[in-house]
């Protein structure tokens, strides 16, 4: 069966341009956090992590922190401990969405973790001048948003139903030749019978850890795209039901 009418009943209004920014900039704040704690024993790495830091003020993004994100960043390298450094990480995907959604960046499908290192500077990260970086940003329209909301919606409910052990399903009302695709975006990929397809291969004979690699990364890209439509005014408020 078809996956039930979507309801994308978000509330408005989405945040304005400059706070987008400042959001997608604490996320690439939790991704190079992470990237650096391996590296705690590098006096290059304790360099990046103050610079950063002194960037971020520069910046004004410290108000955008919510209080477990200021806490992780703000902790000495060596001293995460492993699932916030992992959870940090995953921070990136949430990054590409703010990106893609100020039209800096072009998503790729959901079997494709994304560089963080690469969305951030994208948006100037570490740059000069941080105050001048919100002074022309735009965001894309609202009927991209949401339909990335739609997409990613459909992805993860029916990653769920395999990981249930529910026989294939067929997405043909959301194929690219029936559905308006956002742009920047890649869509996703159904097989012959019409059901998710995973880096070229059907979902139901795709290796295991591809299943849960996409899973991971259209949750992480379901709350980033679902705060920038207007969902909740907190991030970490986000819900991603489907």
């Amino acid at each position: 069966m078809l996956k039930p009418e979507i309801d994308v009943a978000f509330r408005p209004p989405q945040p304005a341009p400059a706070r987008v920014l400042k959001r997608a900039f604490a996320l690439a704040a939790l991704a190079c956090r992470s990237q650096l704690e391996p590296h705690a024993g590098d006096s290059q790495a304790r360099g990046i992590h103050e610079a950063a830091l002194a960037w971020l003020a520069a910046a004004a993004v410290y108000p955008e922190f919510e209080a477990d994100e200021r806490s992780v960043v703000d902790t000495p390298l060596g001293q995460l401990s492993r699932e916030a450094a992992a959870a940090a990480g995953w921070r990136g995907e949430g990054l590409a969405v703010l990106a893609w959604g100020l039209g800096r960046w072009e998503l790729p499908d959901v079997t494709t973790p994304v560089e963080a290192a690469d969305v951030a500077q994208a948006l100037g990260w570490l740059g000069d001048e941080p105050a001048a970086l919100y002074d022309e940003v735009r965001l894309r329209a609202r009927t991209d948003v949401v339909q990335l909301a739609e997409m990613l919606e459909t992805a993860q409910w029916r990653l769920d139903r395999h990981f249930a052990g529910e026989p294939p399903v067929s997405l043909r009302n959301f194929d690219a030749a029936g559905f308006a695709w956002p742009r920047q975006c890649a869509p996703l990929d159904v097989s012959a019978n019409g059901d998710l397809r995973l880096a070229g291969q059907p979902l139901a004979q795709a290796p295991e850890h591809l299943p849960r690699l996409a899973r991971r990364i259209v949750l992480e890209r379901r709350i980033a795209v679902n705060w920038l439509a207007g969902q909740q005014a907190s991030y970490a408020a986000v819900t991603t039901e489907t």
